[in-house]
């Protein structure tokens, strides 16, 4: 049930419309998580956590239920993290990806996931934080080393992680781009589904780095996304 609680995060794909952190909805947010008679209050760290997040009350107790069941110590490090995401891509490699999540999950540095900073995620990803709010937590996935801009490298490592992670390579997306074109598939989504991580970036920065400086910040991240929404469809990977 915990890859449930993570699709919901947005750490299950890799789109922004998900993460707010998409996506990446592989699972129903609330697939196998009815955890029975639920208390008419919560506790009170729980209930500070609904206030700082936005999160519901139902929510977030079902999901602490469900994080406290498959982490009884109630913090996820890097061998949990990367166990979660070979469970959903068992044919791929997961523990760079892994590496990644946690970084952006991580928001005291610990080198741990407690349920506090997966609320905050949560929070960050749901339809209810608003568009930009989702936006900005896609960026900071994104921006590996933190410094408020995306350079190429760190889209590329990035979206290589997720490809690597989700078992791509250049023949799989060659015959599905031939499948595309036999079938007539000739959207803007099926041609971004096969398109290379390279091609990708190239695609995202020529739209989105106004300035030529070879990096993104979060405001050309923001606009580019409200001018051209088909750079959310880049970001959105399939297997």
């Amino acid at each position: 049930m915990m890859l449930a609680i993570f699709n919901a995060a947005g750490l299950m794909s890799v789109s922004p419309t998900v993460c707010g952190l998409p996506c990446f909805a592989i699972r129903d947010i609330k697939e196998g998580l009815q955890m029975g008679q639920r208390s008419s209050q919560l506790p009170p760290e729980l209930a500070e956590l609904a206030v700082q997040t936005g999160l519901s009350s139902s929510d977030l107790r079902r999901w602490y239920k469900q994080f406290r069941k498959d982490c009884p110590s109630g913090k996820l490090g890097l061998p949990e993290l990367t166990r979660l995401y070979s469970q959903l891509f068992p044919g791929g490699e997961a523990a760079e990806f892994a590496g990644r999540a946690l970084r952006a999950l991580d928001a005291n540095g610990d080198g741990s996931v407690d349920f506090a900073e997966l609320a905050g995620a949560l929070g960050s990803a749901s339809r209810a934080a608003g568009w930009e709010r989702r936006l900005a937590w896609a960026f900071n996935v994104y921006d590996g080393d933190g410094d408020g801009f995306i350079s190429r490298h760190e889209m590329l490592s990035m979206l290589q992680s997720v490809y690597r992670m989700m078992g791509w390579s250049e023949k799989n997306q060659k015959d599905k781009s031939t499948a595309g074109a036999t079938s007539g598939g000739q959207g803007e989504e099926a041609r971004c589904s096969c398109m290379t991580p390279e091609e990708v970036v190239s695609r995202l920065f020529e739209v989105a780095d106004v300035d030529g400086d070879s990096r993104i910040s979060l405001e050309e991240f923001t606009e580019a996304a409200r001018n051209d929404p088909s750079i959310l469809s880049l970001l959105q990977t399939e297997g």
